[in-house]
């Protein structure tokens, strides 16, 4: 019915936002993190990304962290639609981690 679409719709929305956030938002700071290696920085936001991304083609590794080529800063959008929320728990620690930087 209509509430199974309007939750299935939210459900898509929050996983879109969560992933948009990781990859995008965070994205370029976790790579100048990287690039400039500043350790205490590059593992929370290397942390915050293991726990909260999801991948479409395959699973992260530190070549992805790396600087990238403005040509290849397409590769942000790198995450599967899904209709599954993050759930309250991995949400907590997304704010907790976000916070504590």
């Amino acid at each position: 019915g209509v509430e199974g679409e309007a939750e299935a719709l939210l459900r898509r929305t929050m996983h879109e936002q969560t992933q948009r956030f990781i990859h995008v938002v965070m994205g370029a700071p976790t790579r100048r993190a990287v690039k400039h290696d500043k350790r205490g920085l590059k593992t929370q936001l290397l942390c915050l990304r293991n726990l909260c991304a999801d991948w479409e083609l395959s699973t992260p590794d530190n070549e992805r962290a790396k600087p990238k080529e403005p040509k290849n800063a397409a590769a942000d959008d790198d995450y599967p639609l899904r209709s599954v929320a993050p759930s309250p728990t991995q949400l907590w620690l997304m704010r907790c981690t976000v916070r504590a930087l």
